[in-house]
């Protein structure tokens, strides 16, 4: 696709891979390798019974994978639409610090905070586990702002 759009100085392209000399991504993380919604919905459901979890959870595995590729541990991982709570969750077990923001105070007081709790005080069993990424914080000291 070429061609220029009127009065925007702006020509879109698209190349295809047979064409280039670059290298096209090569990696597709499938569900068995990084899990799935429904997985993770189930792991929130067993968190907190009664409650009906977010529709498209991010499973732990798939947050692991990126958090490992992205960051060390001891680093800051931020989530700005935290949820559930589960990038922060897989940053704690993963050694990681994190940031987290919710607008929704009830999904906080819902969702959030309790799960957040259980990560830190190791009552979070499902998903990724301390073992994988660097271990105990040893922090239990969180202040939670409302």
């Amino acid at each position: 696709m070429t061609g220029a759009i009127k009065g925007t100085g702006f020509s879109p392209t698209c190349q295809y891979a047979e064409s280039s000399n670059t290298r096209p991504p090569e990696t597709l993380w499938g569900s068995t390798e990084t899990g799935h919604s429904q997985e993770e919905k189930e792991e929130v459901k067993a968190l907190f019974p009664g409650l009906v979890p977010f529709s498209t959870p991010r499973p732990e595995r798939f947050l692991e994978r990126i958090i490992h590729i992205g960051s060390n541990p001891g680093d800051i991982v931020l989530d700005v639409f935290v949820g559930s709570g589960t990038t922060a969750a897989v940053a704690q077990k993963m050694g990681r610090r994190w940031v987290t923001c919710e607008l929704l105070k009830s999904t906080f007081t819902t969702f959030t905070r309790p799960r957040l709790e259980k990560v830190v005080n190791d009552e979070d069993p499902g998903g990724t586990t301390r073992t994988r990424g660097g271990g105990k914080t040893g922090r239990r000291d969180r202040g939670w702002a409302t």
